[in-house]
């Protein structure tokens, strides 16, 4: 802050620089020769001689403090940006029962369709029925009397595995037709234990002949929904 005030007869200069103050007044009747440097403040005045100061005023003046240099802080760089997706652009392909995007009697019926039209068509009518629980020791059965394919599906249960089941029983439709036939079946089964039944093994083979071309094609079916 710097003040003047100046007349007829003295001169007064009042200067203040943070904790620094300089406060000088002269006689305007004698010449005066000032010099003044303190702390990086220099000030030289020259007054008196006799001179005639006609006007008479104050100044009054605000003068900011010029900022001291601080430390230079690093500037950091902005992180990288990751892409935003409005939408999950990979789809998860299904493998169990638990990912199927349609009912799973569709799933089945589409599938048993499918068996009719490239395994062999049925000589009767046959109806199916879905359990939604794991069995002990069967993932499927085939009962001559009703003519019903049962199935056992549960949330871990593979597709695959499902796709072979539906191939399994229905194997079994097409080739015991006759109570003749179911009998042939149950004596075999005394005779050789269930894994070695010659109806069981044939159903098995048509398992690994046409299990792996339903699972392609029940995939492509479960893409397009």
């Amino acid at each position: 802050m710097k003040q003047v005030i100046v007349n007829g007869n003295q001169t007064r200069i009042s200067i203040v620089q943070g904790d620094t103050q300089v406060f000088i007044q002269t006689d305007n009747h004698s010449q005066n020769n000032i010099v003044v440097n303190t702390n990086g403040i220099h000030i030289h005045i020259q007054t008196g001689g006799g001179a005639r100061v006609n006007p008479t005023y104050d100044t009054y003046e605000e003068v900011a403090p010029l900022p001291l240099p601080g430390p230079i802080r690093p500037v950091t760089p902005p992180s990288p940006t990751k892409p935003k997706f409005n939408y999950w652009p990979f789809t998860k392909s299904p493998n169990y029962v638990s990912d199927l995007p349609i009912q799973t009697t569709e799933f089945v019926r589409q599938a048993l369709l499918w068996c009719e039209k490239h395994i062999e068509k049925p000589p009767r009518s046959y109806k199916y029925e879905l359990k939604y629980y794991k069995a002990k020791k069967v993932h499927g059965t085939y009962q001559f009397a009703t003519r019903k394919i049962t199935v056992y599906v549960y949330p871990s249960l593979t597709l695959k595995s499902l796709c072979e089941t539906l191939i399994h029983e229905y194997s079994h439709h097409l080739f015991i037709r006759t109570q003749a036939d179911q009998n042939e079946y149950d004596r075999l089964k005394r005779k050789h234990g269930y894994h070695n039944n010659p109806h069981e093994v044939k159903a098995r083979r048509y398992e690994d002949a046409y299990g792996d071309a339903l699972w392609e094609y029940m995939k492509g079916v479960l893409k397009g929904k």
